[in-house]
């Protein structure tokens, strides 16, 4: 079975993600990106009765950051509202898809119920076409657009 024929069969479920971690709306910036940086995420969803409301990521907090954002600053003013989510029976190739059309890196991963239990990112989609393709991947050939100058001195 070819690369493209494998995306559009296997599924989300086989990717291995970053755990799932919620914050509340109203949870401070600086209190968010404590949690972020223990739990060594990338990003976090939040979570409001129960329900996704938005995610922020390592995107998100540069932006506060070089915005001179306080850090008592509700996340919910910070992140992105009710983002696009994956479901565990999508085809690899539609998280591809969803993240290269919106310019997205993250995308929360649901079961079957809508409850999150993940976050695919696109390290864990990097990981998986190593894992199940190295020939290919290891052995592409530089391209001319990579050769472009010559690095160094």
């Amino acid at each position: 079975m070819s690369l493209l024929e494998n995306l559009s069969v296997e599924t989300v479920a086989g990717l291995v993600t970053a755990p799932a971690v919620s914050v509340t709306p109203g949870m401070a910036l600086a209190r968010v990106l404590e949690v972020m940086r223990d739990y060594r995420l990338n990003a976090v969803t939040l979570e409001d009765a129960g329900r996704i409301v938005g995610i922020f990521t390592e995107r998100d907090a540069l932006r506060a950051m070089a915005g001179g954002e306080d850090g008592e600053t509700p996340i919910c003013h910070l992140a992105s509202p009710c983002p696009l989510m994956v479901t565990k029976r999508e085809p690899i190739a539609h998280a591809i898809s969803k993240m290269s059309a919106n310019g997205y890196r993250h995308l929360p991963l649901a079961d079957d119920d809508g409850r999150v239990v993940g976050m695919v990112d696109v390290m864990s989609i990097i990981r998986w076409l190593v894992d199940h393709f190295p020939q290919a991947i290891y052995n592409l050939p530089p391209t001319s657009e990579t050769l472009r100058e010559r690095e160094g001195p």
